[in-house]
């Protein structure tokens, strides 16, 4: 559910399968890791690089790869190559910066859980669960109660006839995006606190 929350967000706007989903999810993870260790423990202060950083590279994304496709007027399965060529440049970007190996995450929790009818769940799934519950809410009230929300809504529903009444499609799509890969990051960290690890290949599985 949390990694569906920042795909379903993109699918919903352009129509476009977000090959690279996967990959800014573990992407999201690794940042939060590193800026964990370059500020010395904080783990508020790196979730929030981490997030700004994963935005900007959903925005790039946008820019640079998707938005040149829509000018001219490509199909869909142009977009998908795209994203998938994305994802592929993040996949083989992450062991040159990170390493290839295992990391173990010095942030993850080891909470007890509970025991329901012979299967041990733990506490940190209901937090899980919470943070899921929540995002989704959020993102619901952004996109059915602001203004924003409505353009991104009328950019979906008929990106020419959104054009036609003002509305900026350009950066709507751009936000998306960038909505998009904060999202995933949260999902990302929150993924691999649970397993106590992220390595490079976890973004195959997402």
């Amino acid at each position: 559910a949390l990694v569906a929350i920042g795909f379903s967000l993109i699918f919903g706007v352009l129509r476009v399968i977000n090959m690279a989903n996967g990959s800014i999810f573990i992407l999201g993870a690794y940042m939060t890791f590193g800026m964990y260790s370059l500020l010395k423990g904080n783990f508020w202060f790196a979730l929030l690089a981490a997030m700004i950083i994963t935005g900007l590279v959903g925005f790039l994304s946008d820019r640079l790869v998707l938005q040149p496709l829509r000018k001219k007027g490509a199909p869909f399965q142009a977009h998908m190559v795209g994203t998938l060529g994305v994802g592929f440049v993040i996949d083989n970007a992450l062991p040159l910066i990170f390493g290839s190996d295992t990391k173990g995450i010095p942030y993850s929790v080891d909470w007890r859980g509970l025991e329901v009818f012979g299967t041990n769940i733990s506490y940190f799934q209901f937090v899980i669960l919470g943070v899921a519950l929540g995002l989704v809410t959020i993102v619901s009230l952004v996109i059915y109660k602001t203004k924003l929300g409505n353009a991104i809504l009328a950019t979906s529903q008929n990106l020419m006839a959104a054009q036609l009444m003002g509305i900026n499609t350009r950066r709507i799509i751009s936000v998306t995006f960038m909505a998009s890969a904060v999202l995933s990051t949260i999902s990302g960290t929150i993924v691999t606190m649970y397993y106590h690890s992220v390595y490079v290949g976890m973004s195959g599985s997402y």
